[in-house]
């Protein structure tokens, strides 16, 4: 397989963990982090109450002190003179951005009974809750869960809908589970002989799980095969860059199922002991001439490409397919996905050590709270659509019924889409409260505006990491101001 790029795999990600003599009398704890799915663990230190430094942890078995850019800058976040401090009550018209400072006790007394309006005019339902990744983990997964369960909300979300939620409900219908089981560990998908990256920048975006997998694979000789219109840091490391247009990766899938069909190339043995239906998978790709010459036209890679990539993957057992965030975020996003799962299943690439079908990170915790029965409410209507375009219907127009409150985290102006539609959305909705750590668009759109602690503030488990373990985050340090956890 040729090498199209040449940059060099070895300098990424950050591995430094040298302090400066600055630091000889800081207080050193061992934590892990919350900003993306990965929960690596981390170094905090604390000088004179505050956090001075974040680094990798170097005694950890798994990451070796791995960060990346991310991390090493939170620091910034945690002190940035913008940071909400003080709970916020709107005084001008939504969008203006104008508010008025009170206190928690009002703020808390007057959404408890605007809440209990919206329940007693409109019922449990017409409340949403969009619980994005902002939110500390247990404040999604329980309380937030637990205020639902007895309010009555039936529309409860987060952004993860945004990013992976097409693909584990692909999963869910293709394997019977919603993710993959296999880890980020030295055996498992480090001992992959072929990794195939499509729909996303991991080098960049999540940087350590890329660089444990990048590192392995240089050192087993395992090639990487990166689908991607642009030429990103990740396709800078590929043995072959695939430069795809836009919008067809369910193509390249079907060319490759053709291809290892059509020519007895698949595992007769997996197929034939773990799947079903397998008879019409091949009729209907054979039959519409799938080939790897109408992959080619489709999605503009030229067909030589297409054949080593083919060859490679028929060859090269266990394979890994990382199937990450750009296909999450189209219109076929289910439908690519589960092609590429088949892909892999045909393949004999599921259920084994380094063999996959996987997103980049997991990013849970795998804890629930559910309140007793006799206290909750029982709804009267279903959920609307979990597409956050239903939700702006049902706040314009009433249809199948109305929202009329929101609870928020993150921020939908920027994360729904429709912007327009959106803010006339808002307008409609009787209750607006936005939790955020920093002020952004959403929040000039909210009612109340509540101050929140940062994951080092509020403390608590941070998202699953990649070998399946969870690393414990104890509270170092006060919120700026009045903020306060989510928890509380």
């Amino acid at each position: 397989m040729r090498k199209v790029l040449g940059a060099d795999p070895a300098q990424f990600p950050y591995t430094d963990t040298k302090l400066g003599s600055e630091y000889d009398d800081a207080e050193r704890h061992r934590v892990g982090c919350f900003i993306c799915p990965h929960g690596c663990s981390t170094e905090v230190w604390i000088k004179g109450g505050k956090v001075v430094n974040i680094e990798g942890n170097p005694d950890d078995p798994f990451t070796e002190g791995r960060t990346c850019p991310k991390l090493r800058m939170a620091t910034q976040m945690l002190y940035h003179p913008q940071r909400n401090k003080y709970p916020l009550k709107r005084v001008g018209r939504r969008g203006e951005g104008r508010f008025e400072r009170i206190t928690w006790e009002q703020a808390l007394d007057e959404i408890a009974a605007r809440l209990k309006e919206i329940r007693e005019k409109y019922g449990g339902e017409s409340l949403g809750m969009w619980i994005s990744s902002r939110s500390a983990m247990v404040a999604r997964f329980i309380p937030a869960h637990l205020f639902a369960q007895l309010y009555g909300v039936v529309n409860e979300e987060k952004s993860a809908f945004l990013c992976q939620t097409s693909g584990g409900v692909a999963a869910q219908d293709t394997f019977g589970f919603g993710s993959m089981p296999n880890a980020f560990t030295r055996d498992d998908l480090g001992a992959a002989k072929l990794y195939m990256c499509v729909g996303g920048n991991p080098a960049e975006s999540q940087a350590t799980g890329f660089g444990l997998v990048n590192d392995q694979r240089l050192k087993n000789g395992a090639p990487l095969i990166v689908v991607d219109p642009r030429q990103s840091m990740t396709a800078a490391k590929a043995d072959l860059w695939l430069k795809i247009r836009p919008g067809t990766d369910m193509a390249l899938g079907l060319g490759l199922i053709h291809h290892l069909i059509a020519n007895d190339l698949y595992d007769r043995a997996f197929v034939s002991q773990w799947t079903v239906g397998f008879e019409r998978l091949r009729e209907h790709v054979l039959g519409r001439g799938y080939d790897l010459r109408w992959a080619s036209r489709v999605t503009d890679i030229p067909l030589r490409d297409l054949e080593a990539t083919a060859e490679a993957y028929a060859s090269l057992r266990p394979a890994v397919i990382f199937g990450n965030t750009a296909i999450g975020q189209h219109t076929n996003a289910y439908m690519t996905h589960r092609t590429f799962m088949l892909l892999s299943a045909i393949a004999g690439n599921i259920g084994r050590r380094g063999g996959c079908y996987a997103f980049m990170g997991n990013g849970r915790i795998e804890v629930e709270a559910t309140a007793p029965e006799a206290m909750r409410p029982r709804p009267k209507r279903k959920s609307l659509p979990r597409c956050p375009i239903s939700w702006i219907e049902a706040m314009l127009t009433g249809r199948p019924y109305p929202l009329k409150g929101l609870i928020a985290t993150g921020n939908i102006l920027t994360q729904w889409g429709n912007t327009g539609a959106l803010e006339r959305a808002l307008n409609n909705l009787d209750l607006f409260v936005h939790l955020e750590l920093f002020p952004n668009e959403a929040s000039q759109w909210a009612d109340y505006v509540m101050p929140i602690a940062s994951w080092i503030e509020a403390g608590g488990p941070a998202p699953e990491a990649d070998d399946r373990r969870f690393v414990w985050v104890d509270k170092l340090g006060d919120p700026p101001g009045e903020a306060r956890s989510e928890l509380y």
